[in-house]
C-alpha cells in the first residue's frame, strides 16, 4: 500500500464530493433565480382585462423559462450522478488500498450500512428511490411552463384588445 496513492485517491474522492455539492448549489441557485423571474413575469400580466394577443410575449417567455428550468434540473441531476459514480469507483480503490482490519467493515460496507439505516428510518414514500428531489423541482418548472402555455393559449384565443 502506497501512502502517496492513498492520498491521491482520497483527494480525488474529496474533489468529486465537492463537485457534487457545487452542482446541488448551482441547481438550487438557478431554480430560485428562474422562479423569481417567473414570479416577476406574473406582475406584468394585465389585471384590468383578460389576456389578448398584445400580451402574448409574457406567457410565452414564462413558458420558455419553465422549460429551461425543467431541462436544467435534469442536467444538474445527471452531473450529480456522474460525480457519485466516479466517487463509487474511488471508494472501490480505497477499499483495495486500505483493507479493513480483522472483524471490521470496508468503507463500502460502512457506506451501505449508512444508506440502509437511513432507509429504515425514512418514510417509504420519501425515500430517494420513490420521490427524488429533482423530480419535485422539475415538476415545479414543468407546472410553470404549463401555466405559461395556458396563459398563451388564452391570450391568442381572445384575439386583439377591443378598441374603446
Amino acid at each position: 500500500m502506497s501512502d502517496v496513492r492513498v492520498n491521491v485517491i482520497w483527494n480525488m474522492y474529496r474533489n468529486q464530493s465537492d463537485w457534487q455539492r457545487h452542482n446541488e448549489t448551482q441547481r438550487a441557485t438557478f431554480s430560485a433565480l428562474l422562479l423569481a423571474v417567473e414570479t416577476a413575469l406574473l406582475g406584468f400580466l394585465p389585471r384590468d382585462h383578460a389576456l389578448h394577443t398584445e400580451n402574448w410575449p409574457i406567457p410565452a417567455f414564462m413558458m420558455l423559462v419553465g422549460i429551461a428550468g425543467f431541462l436544467a434540473i435534469f442536467k444538474y441531476w445527471e452531473r450529480f450522478n456522474y460525480h457519485d459514480a466516479v466517487n463509487w469507483e474511488f471508494e472501490t480503490e480505497l477499499d483495495t488500498e486500505i483493507p479493513p482490519p480483522e472483524n471490521r467493515e470496508s468503507l463500502r460496507e460502512v457506506r451501505l450500512r449508512g444508506i440502509e439505516a437511513h432507509d429504515s428510518r425514512a418514510l417509504l414514500v420519501l425515500q430517494d428511490r420513490y420521490l427524488m428531489q429533482h423530480w419535485i423541482w422539475a415538476a415545479l418548472h414543468f407546472f410553470v411552463a404549463g401555466f405559461g402555455c395556458i396563459l398563451l393559449t388564452q391570450a391568442l384565443a381572445n384575439g386583439p384588445l377591443p378598441k374603446p
